[in-house]
């Protein structure tokens, strides 16, 4: 068992997020890891409130959490991902690069956000320039908007 910041770390989630922060050669905080805990089991990408919201349950403050989320964003352990409404969501960059090798998809009906992790992003190659990040979004229907909407019909 493994003490951090007053925290006991005892089960495979626990060890997957301090192994991603050593990793990335950051320091194993309770918050970050908790951070993390969140960011790889949630099925979808999630806002910045809903971090927020559930950390404060935990009793971790506002400045701490935001701090923890910007880290990641420069090590690349997590990436942004803006929606129409101009809404961050974050998730876990499995790709290690900051500009994410994946497209998002973004239900316009229902609101809910994908990572596409199975399909690749091309690499573009700019003679002269030095591209740092590059993002791709596609916008429709879910399976169970498009469902609903076909059932309307």
């Amino acid at each position: 068992m493994q003490r951090v910041a007053g925290k006991r770390f005892t089960g495979e989630r626990d060890k997957q997020a301090v192994e991603i922060l050593r990793n990335a050669k950051l320091r194993v905080t309770s918050c970050r890891t908790s951070l993390l805990d969140l960011l790889l089991h949630a099925k979808d990408p999630l806002t910045q409130k809903e971090l927020m919201e559930a950390l404060e349950e935990q009793g971790f403050n506002r400045v701490t959490i935001y701090r923890a989320l910007q880290t990641f964003l420069d090590s690349t352990i997590v990436h942004r991902i803006v929606t129409e409404d101009r809404t961050w969501r974050f998730a876990i960059t499995h790709c290690g690069h900051r500009g994410h090798c994946h497209p998002h998809f973004t239900c316009r009906r229902c609101g809910r956000v994908r990572c596409l992790d199975g399909v690749a992003i091309p690499a573009v190659d700019l003679e002269g320039h030095r591209i740092e990040s590059q993002a791709m979004y596609l916008w429709g229907l879910c399976p169970a908007c498009l469902q609903e909407a076909e059932l309307a019909l």
